[in-house]
């Protein structure tokens, strides 16, 4: 378990596109370090930044208590 595969490599850029554009369309954007992001491409790097963290830290831990 925890064990990464090709679908998930393709599947959190997505989600992140989606939240990406789900914040965009509702004018919100990430704060880094209490400022948002220069740069719309910036707020996508740092959601596939969070995502992929989140698949290596937090996502083995629920798949592992069968929560996910």
């Amino acid at each position: 378990m925890g064990e990464r595969t090709s679908a998930d490599t393709l599947a959190w850029p997505l989600a992140a596109r989606a939240a990406w554009e789900t914040l965009a369309a509702e004018g919100r954007q990430l704060l880094r370090e209490g400022a948002p992001p220069a740069i719309a491409a910036d707020n996508r790097n740092e959601l596939h930044t969070l995502a992929d963290r989140f698949a290596a830290r937090r996502l083995p831990v629920l798949q592992a208590l069968l929560v996910v």
